[in-house]
């Protein structure tokens, strides 16, 4: 069983096991970490290494996903509301008829706030801007 990835998420949890007289035992290698030195040495080199491997294996997915950016195959998560979602196309047209407020319109059409928001501010930011002046 994997207990933690992070050093001082097993520190806590040893001490806590340790302050109810519960005695952590790993098998594998015969090793008590309850007021024993070695142990609680091994325990600690052992959580440092697990730290790093967890580290590295961040590191090489984020490069993985750069490089699939650059090759233009990583798009990031599909949006659950675009532009030809019939439930954002409803609250935007509910929006500009400005009959309703944005919290009736999330009720009705069951599209976040949020979701709607990003929705008005892409459409703002599509928009051609108009010739006005000074």
């Amino acid at each position: 069983m994997k207990i933690s990835n992070y050093r001082f998420k097993i520190k806590e949890l040893v001490e806590e096991l340790n302050g109810g007289k519960i005695r952590l035992v790993i098998l594998s290698s015969n090793i008590y970490t309850r007021n024993s030195k070695w142990g609680k040495l091994f325990l600690t080199t052992m959580s440092a290494v697990a730290e790093m491997e967890r580290n590295l294996i961040n590191e090489k997915q984020r490069n993985g996903i750069a490089i699939a950016k650059e090759k233009g195959k990583y798009k990031g998560r599909v949006k659950k509301y675009h532009s030809k979602h019939a439930g954002m196309k409803h609250a935007l047209d509910m929006y500009h008829s400005q009959n309703y407020t944005v919290k009736e319109i999330t009720e009705i059409t069951s599209v976040s706030r949020s979701a709607l928001y990003r929705a008005l501010n892409e459409e703002n930011e599509n928009r051609e801007p108009t010739q006005g002046g000074i």
